[in-house]
């Protein structure tokens, strides 16, 4: 879809500028080895190459007197001198040409002579007569003489070592001369000062002094020789690699640092006449060797140089006024990165991150950081996949996360991905899993974690439209949807819209547009502006494009603004701001930082060169005239009508001037100005946070638990013990208590119908019927058998039945209960498949619990699994605040499930992500009835450490199948199920430190389930058969009844025998009355007589009746 502005609005013209870091630009590398030279009509100070450490320069700067500020001046020759350092230079007066003669390089010793003409910016070789042997750190100096131009250079360092002649240049013929000396031979030596006045040349002994106070030579040019100046009364130390000019009468001697670090001033009246040095107190101690030193006036200006104070390399300005001793510092030390163009810079935090870049075929891999409230750049010491050096990036950070794409670099276009942490200074190469972006230079990349997207660029068949994006944690890239084929354009993701700015098209033309991603609608929009700008500064404030400067047509420099408001409206603004293009860019509060570049001679381009300038531009400055509207950016919010930081534990990832947000409970930050959620880090282990907002943790109390992340303290420790529930062998239920209380029953009620029985007469003669031992009450001997019922076998008869009864029930009892046996083997799972196709699985229950998990139920997490069932079901919950500590439990419910072979369970955390423990718990339905299989495993990392990144916890179980059959009624059969083991322990998966969270995420959890190739088979039967069980209750009943029998018998004969005797003794008994009757009747007449007669006559007739009985 196209959009076309409808108006564009009238030209305007802005007040403000740039802002350069430092206020006086960018100086020149920190270097020593080097002259300066002044040009009046520029009013400027000019420097040409110089050293540091091993590294000789060649590049050609001016320092601005009037605007105190540096620019490097690019020459239009082609040809150039070398790299070069301890040279001698000067400027002439009539034509104000910069020269420079001699020095040294890695290469050698030079004796060559280069002019600059300062308005036509280019170098030419001087071919001088009779030049000098090849030489450094000599002594030189310039000057006039009856209106010709002279230059004269002494002694130094050369092939045969250290020189003492005395030469000098015509710079009208260009003839070198070498001056004889008629006087004393001078000593050699170099790293000296040498000045000219009243047609002599004063020089002091430099390097080659071996005595300890300084010495003072004089050579004239009418004499023709050196004399020795020397004062025997002179105790000023000996000191080189200074420099010294004339001033008035004085000859002035600056540090040189040989003899001490922080040295005098020093000068020597040349009138005077006693030529003893003296410290001029009112001047300024310095340590320096090497330098530049120019005097303008009354003022010196001291430029670079080695400081011995601090043992490091300057390219500081100083300037000291000669009358007053006051020193000014100009340019201060500044520590800078190297010129580059197609570069990236990204901000973390408070921070700007510059990393790649090219200049003259010199790529860069180096990541320079500048701290912006300090103003101080630094080199960072990187470890880890560090990308080769490179340019023509996409770059993008989000949270302390910097992503680099692509590129090109020695070997042609690149198409890698990294990712570099700026906690542990560390880069990490991300691995595709799947197809991948080709090798792409000029492409954009807009990061937003875990996710990256990466449009356009140039691959080897031209201009591309391609648009992936990557999830960073699965590292996937996934094809989106394409629009027109661009490159060098810029990315921004801003409230689920994807922005692409400006570029060039597969014509090499501006895009003259911007478009638009909607992720909602998975559509793309095209804005026109109709200005043709590329290359230049694109910013989106939300829905505000603004873009600065760049080229015209890929042609031409300009320093055009355009700005698109919200309402699709135009507007073209001139402003004085410095040419740029392919600079490095970032946004951060209200300003626009920008870095390098390509270098411009007017509005032309030199796309091979790149420049260090270093600037920022208010976007306040261009919304003035009320066009637009500043945003703070990412981790800074609006107050006072200015852009603050986010103070620490809060954060803003949304350009605009709302409030901030706080951290969560469990997290903590420390840092101001954060823009990602994801820089809101979890409490260190043994330390917990409750509220929102904070940027620290609490110490966690004393007997309590607080893991990674804790809201909380936990109650108690975790433990690594390993929890097992299987079933168990089947123990047949104990029939005793049943039989008890089944004969207690039985007796009781028998008893009760007996005691109901005997307490009736009519009821006691039925007794008598029960007698079912009617042929054992024979016990005459020698008497005929007869069968016969008594009440005596009545009772036995009934106490046989009541035996009987509990028997025969208490067997059967015992039958029912105690009689399963239950019986297990292990056979191959072949044996099975006549029986049972899959064993499948009634239930099946997966519990995976994650402490220490900071964010909740709501992340976005992935599941895969290879287990098949009928119904597969799985939810989360959170586990904070019920006393298991923080994180999350996810379960995994499966009906009807069989395992065949080998299956998993992969649960896959796809937002930041991190554990301090993991426990899984499978539960299995078991084939034996009413009986489950269980068995939880538990993993922890390494102390100090988080499970985190792409590295999977795996933990092992084995799913031996199981069947059950039985023959009884009382369970269903065939069942089927498994049984759980844990035959391998559990693997630790990817983990790191609290640093490693930024390029870290995600969390993976791999189940892997084998099954055994040999199953369980248990089977239930009964020990004996019913037939068998009443055989032998038959049996027994006989042998109770005969028991009875027997026992009834004995009784019956005990009971009669003993009754006999009774009879018998009470027989004699009434024998012997009988006969005291008789006696009585016979011999005495008693009144009682007839009634003892009857009474013996009752007594004998009961007698017999009983013996019937």
């Amino acid at each position: 879809m196209l959009k076309v502005l409808y108006f564009i609005s009238s030209l305007l013209t802005i007040k403000g500028g740039s802002v350069y870091i430092p206020a006086s630009k960018t100086p020149p590398d920190c270097r020593s080895g080097i002259t300066t030279a002044y040009i009046p009509s520029k009013n400027i100070i000019v420097m040409f190459g110089g050293l540091s450490g091993d590294t000789f320069y060649d590049d050609f700067w001016s320092f601005s007197i009037a605007s105190l500020t540096w620019e490097e001046i690019y020459p239009t020759s082609e040809i150039n001198p070398s790299p070069r350092a301890f040279y001698g230079s000067f400027v002439t007066l009539h034509t104000e040409n910069f020269y420079i003669f001699g020095g040294c390089n890695a290469k050698g010793m030079k004796n060559d002579l280069w002019e600059f003409n300062i308005n036509y910016l280019n170098w030419k070789l001087i071919s001088t007569i009779n030049p000098p042997s090849a030489r450094y750190s000599f002594a030189c100096v310039f000057y006039i003489e009856r209106s010709i131009e002279y230059f004269a250079i002494f002694g130094g360092n050369s092939i045969q070592d250290e020189t003492n002649d005395l030469n000098i240049l015509n710079l009208l013929t260009f003839e070198w001369k070498k001056l004889v000396n008629y006087g004393n031979t001078t000593i050699n030596a170099s790293n000296t000062a040498m000045a000219h006045f009243g047609n002599c040349f004063y020089l002091t002994c430099g390097t080659g002094c071996t005595e300890s106070v300084i010495r003072t030579f004089k050579y004239c040019l009418y004499e023709k020789l050196w004399v020795e100046l020397t004062n025997i009364n002179e105790n000023q130390p000996s000191r080189g690699y200074n420099s010294g000019f004339i001033l008035d009468k004085y000859f002035y001697l600056f540090s040189g640092g040989l003899s001490q670090w922080f040295e005098p001033v020093i000068r020597l009246d040349l009138e005077g006449g006693d030529y003893l040095w003296a410290e001029v107190e009112h001047l300024p101690l310095l340590a320096k060797e090497n330098y530049g030193l120019t005097l303008i006036g009354n003022t010196a200006y001291i430029m670079g140089g080695y400081d011995y104070a601090y043992l490091l390399y300057s390219n500081e300005v100083q300037s000291i006024d000669m009358n007053s001793g006051y020193l000014s510092e100009l340019s201060h030390a500044f520590t800078v990165p190297e010129k580059r163009l197609k570069a990236s810079m990204v901000t973390i935090n408070n921070e700007l991150y510059l990393f790649g870049g090219v200049n003259k075929n010199i790529l860069y891999n180096n990541l320079w950081i500048f701290n912006i409230a300090n103003e101080k750049w630094r080199l960072q010491n990187v470890s880890g996949d560090v990308p080769s050096p490179r340019h023509s990036h996409a770059a993008d950070s989000d949270g302390d996360v910097m992503a680099v794409f692509g590129g090109e670099d020695s070997s042609g276009l690149n198409g890698e991905l990294f990712l570099y942490n700026s906690l542990s200074y560390t880069w990490k190469k991300i691995i595709p899993i799947s197809i991948a972006p080709r090798p792409t230079k000029g492409a954009c990349l807009s990061l937003k974690f875990s996710s990256i997207y990466i449009y356009g660029g140039i691959t080897s068949t031209g201009t591309t439209d391609d648009f992936w994006g990557l999830n960073i944690i699965i590292s996937a890239y996934v094809s989106m949807p394409k629009n027109k084929k661009v490159a060098y354009m810029t990315c921004y993701l801003l409230d689920e819209i994807f922005y692409t700015l400006g570029g060039i098209d597969e014509n090499g033309m501006s895009s003259y547009d911007y478009s638009i991603f909607d992720f909602t609608s998975f559509l793309w929009e095209s804005i026109q502006h109709n200005n043709s700008i590329t290359n230049g500064i694109q910013v989106m404030l939300n829905k505000t494009y603004i873009n600065i400067g760049g080229q015209i047509r890929l042609q031409e420099l300009t320093k055009k603004i355009v700005v698109v408001d919200d309402n699709l409206t135009s507007y073209v603004l001139y402003k004085d701001y410095p040419y740029v293009y392919f600079s490095a860019f970032s946004y951060y509060k209200s300003r626009i930082y920008s870095f390098g570049g390509g270098y411009n001679q007017g509005k032309f381009p030199l796309h091979l060169i790149g420049t260090n300038n270093f600037f920022y531009i208010d976007i306040k400055e261009i919304c003035s005239e009320g066009i637009c509207e500043a945003k703070c950016s990412k981790g800074t919010y609006n107050y006072n009508n200015r852009c603050v930081e986010c103070d620490a534990g809060y954060y803003k990832d949304t350009i605009g001037n709302t409030l901030c947000n706080p951290c969560p409970p469990g997290t903590y930050s420390i840092v101001n100005g954060t823009n990602s959620y994801g820089q809101c880090y979890p409490c260190p282990s043994g330390s917990y946070n409750d509220i929102y907002g904070s940027k620290i943790c609490l110490d966690c109390p004393a007997s309590f638990n607080c893991p990674w992340g804790s809201k909380e303290p936990i109650d108690g420790f975790f433990s690594s013990d390993l929890e097992s529930i299987q079933p168990k062998m089947y123990v047949s239920p104990s029939s005793r208590k049943n039989i008890i209380i089944y004969t207690v029953s039985t007796v009781m009620s028998f008893v009760a119908i007996f005691i109901c029985i005997i307490s009736f007469e009519k009821l006691r003669k039925i007794l008598i019927f029960f007698d079912i031992y009617t042929d054992k009450h024979n016990h005459e001997l020698l008497a005929p058998m007869t069968l016969k019922k008594n009440t005596i076998g009545g009772i036995f008869s009934v106490l046989f039945i009541v035996v009987a009864i509990v028997f025969i029930g208490s067997a059967i009892i015992d039958f029912q209960m105690s009689s399963i046996q239950e019986s297990k083997s292990i056979i191959p799972l072949t044996l099975f498949e006549n029986e049972i196709k899959n064993f499948t699985n009634p239930e099946l229950n997966v519990s995976i619990q994650i402490i220490g998990i900071s964010l909740s139920c709501e992340l976005f997490f992935q599941v895969e699994t290879i287990i098949n069932g009928t119904k597969r079901k799985h939810y989360c919950k959170n586990l904070s605040g019920n006393g298991t500590g923080n994180g999350i439990e996810f379960s995994f419910y499966c009906n009807d499930c069989f395992i065949s072979g080998e299956s998993i369970f992969f649960l896959q955390f796809l937002d930041a992500s991190y554990a301090s423990a993991i426990y899984v718990k499978i539960t299995s339905s078991s084939s034996i009835p009413n009986e489950v299989s269980s068995l939880k495993s538990e993993l922890y990392p390494d102390k100090g450490h988080m499970f985190m990144g792409s590295g999977k916890s795996e933990f092992f179980f084995t799913f031996t199948p199981s069947l059950f059959v039985s023959e009884l009624s009382y369970w269903p059969s065939p069942l089927t199920g498994y049984h759980i083991s844990n035959d391998k322990l559990p693997i630790k998966g990817s983990q790191g430190l609290i640093t490693d969270l930024p390029v870290n995420l995600g969390l993976n959890i791999l189940i892997t389930i084998y099954e055994n190739q040999f199953g369980l088979y248990t089977q239930r039967i009964r020990k004996q058969s019913f037939f068998i069980l009443m055989s032998g209750v038959i049996g027994s009943v006989f042998g109770i009844m005969d028991i009875i029998a027997f026992i009834m018998k004995f009784i019956e004969g005990f009971y009669l025998s003993i009754k006999k005797k009774l009879v018998k003794k009470k027989s004699l008994s009434m024998i012997s009355s009988k006969r005291k009757h008789i006696k009585n009747v016979c011999f005495i007449k008693h009144p009682k007589k007839v009634k003892g007669i009857e009474d013996f006559e009752v007594g004998q007739s009961k007698i017999e009746n009983e013996h019937l009985v």
